[in-house]
């Protein structure tokens, strides 16, 4: 299950590598919705795959399955399932309570077992400290994101635990760069990116 998974490259990616199936949700009413979807089918058809599928729905709306998905990928979209409720995550009792049945909705997707992989930003960055755009990335809004350890807090009452935290390097910098620079410390001088697996 690739939850926003926009043209679908991931659920592409998993069937070429042997998945049975995957599932692709993507909200309705974004504007160039029509043309991604298009994109997606196009993208399928040339491929042959007929187990990965695009479902227009949110994830608080989607019917959970009885067998469930042994991985869910949330990639570097957790914060636009609720921006203002992210906002103030860490701080406020409703915008948590909005999370937690976003958090439920997710865990419910999953076999025993299963595998929850979500990537974002952290909020924490030397270049909004700075009050400068990050040169790396500088559409960055800093205060709709936050740190895994926020995200970690959230999930654990619905029995997602976090098992992992690595962090990214520019891709312009290739393996050398993930392995110099691939921890939180050097992700701050960066665009604090980061891999979580629950």
């Amino acid at each position: 299950m690739d939850i926003g998974g926009g043209i679908g490259l991931h659920a592409l990616y998993a069937s070429a590598n042997g998945a049975a199936h995957a599932t692709i949700i993507e909200p309705e009413g974004d504007g160039g919705h029509g043309e991604m979807i298009a994109t997606f089918n196009s993208l399928r058809s040339a491929m042959g795959f007929t187990n990965v599928e695009l479902i227009q729905t949110t994830i608080q709306d989607f019917p959970i399955p009885e067998d469930g998905f042994d991985i869910v990928l949330i990639q570097d979209a957790i914060n636009h399932f609720n921006e203002p409720a992210c906002i103030t995550l860490d701080k406020s009792k409703d915008s948590q309570k909005i999370y937690d049945e976003i958090f439920a909705s997710v865990s419910a997707l999953l076999k025993p077992g299963g595998i929850l992989m979500m990537s974002d930003c952290s909020s924490r960055n030397l270049f909004p400290l700075l009050g400068m755009r990050n040169p790396f990335d500088p559409q960055i809004e800093w205060h709709k994101h936050q740190p895994p350890s926020v995200w970690a807090k959230s999930a654990k009452p619905h029995g997602l635990e976090l098992k992992d935290v690595r962090w990214s390097s520019p891709a312009r910098f290739g393996t050398i760069g993930q392995a110099l620079f691939g921890n939180a410390l050097a992700s701050w001088f960066f665009t604090s990116h980061f891999v979580s697996t629950f």
